[in-house]
């Protein structure tokens, strides 16, 4: 999520899983709910990125 949002999060909860549209899909869509957050300062994209 920090990458993703900027956010860091103290813990996340379960809240269920749904199928969009099980007659033509069979994948699961599996929902979070992520309580806590901080803004960080950081800049974790320099931190993480891979030159080739």
């Amino acid at each position: 999520m920090l990458e993703e949002t900027g956010y860091e999060f103290e813990r996340f909860e379960y809240l269920g899983k749904t199928c969009a549209n099980p007659s033509t899909n069979n994948n699961w869509m599996h929902m979070f709910l992520a309580r806590g957050g901080k803004k960080q300062l950081i800049n974790i994209s320099m931190k993480t990125r891979r030159y080739m």
